[in-house]
């Protein structure tokens, strides 16, 4: 079963295309799709059509269809859903089940973007946590700095419950805690992963009312505080047609 993962990609000045003055949403003689996903500059699909190599798109053969073309974000190796024109990126990332068999385990996001621009959006995101009975907690830098519980009324319950809290701001390498309250002899027991707040307002968790192990994807938002255009000459930019600021409340 699988989810996309949305991650959001804000920078302090980003690229926006006047719809009647532009051409093209890419840089001069760049590709402007891979598979059906339009990518838009700063980002760009090689090394050559983007600000920097923190944008660099690679369109390969899908893990999941080998007859479909899709992008991938090279800097985070994630393969891209959507991008937008002013730097959110839609893509899909694995969320791993918990295992609470051995006590108290010490977990983290199965990438890391240390390294990159991107950190997770404290804005827009929540630490959600699937199941019943199994307490998260949030580290940051070594210290706990939030967590939750869900709750079920049946102990023994396979509905899905969830509990979410705020997460730090600017997280690269995102880890936490968890352990079980219940004495079980089952090893899996949900979930715990940040999110894209659309995710929880539009409740598609209660679509997996019965937790599997094979829980796939689910959408996370990352921003960047780093200039797109800083590593560009201005010979880059001479398909577009203007450059206005892009605020984080635009809609994605």
């Amino acid at each position: 079963m699988e989810l996309a993962l949305v991650i959001l990609v804000f920078y302090t000045l980003c690229f926006a295309i006047t719809p009647i003055l532009a051409r093209s949403m890419s840089k001069p003689d760049c590709p402007q799709k891979c598979g059906n996903v339009t990518i838009p500059y700063p980002f760009g699909i090689g090394s050559k059509c983007s600000a920097s190599s923190s944008f660099t798109v690679i369109c390969k053969t899908s893990t999941r269809n080998s007859s479909r073309m899709v992008p991938f974000l090279s800097s985070i190796n994630l393969e891209v859903e959507k991008v937008s024109i002013c730097g959110v990126v839609i893509v899909n990332m694995p969320v791993l089940p918990m295992n609470c068999s051995e006590g108290e385990i010490r977990e983290s996001l199965p990438i890391s973007l240390a390294g990159s621009p991107f950190t997770v959006s404290a804005e827009y995101n929540k630490l959600v946590v699937l199941g019943c009975k199994t307490v998260v907690w949030l580290r940051d830098n070594g210290t706990e700095v939030g967590g939750c519980l869900p709750m079920c009324d049946d102990a023994n319950s396979t509905d899905v419950n969830s509990c979410q809290t705020s997460i730090p701001r600017r997280v690269q390498e995102f880890k936490f805690t968890y352990q079980s309250i219940l004495a079980s002899n089952s090893s899996f027991c949900g979930y715990a992963f940040p999110v894209d707040k659309k995710w929880l307002h539009n409740e598609y968790y209660k679509r997996y009312k019965g937790l599997v192990d094979e829980f796939g994807f689910v959408p996370l938002i990352q921003s960047s505080d780093s200039d797109p255009i800083e590593d560009v000459d201005s010979d880059g930019l001479s398909s577009i047609s203007e450059i206005i600021e892009c605020s984080s409340s635009d809609e994605y």
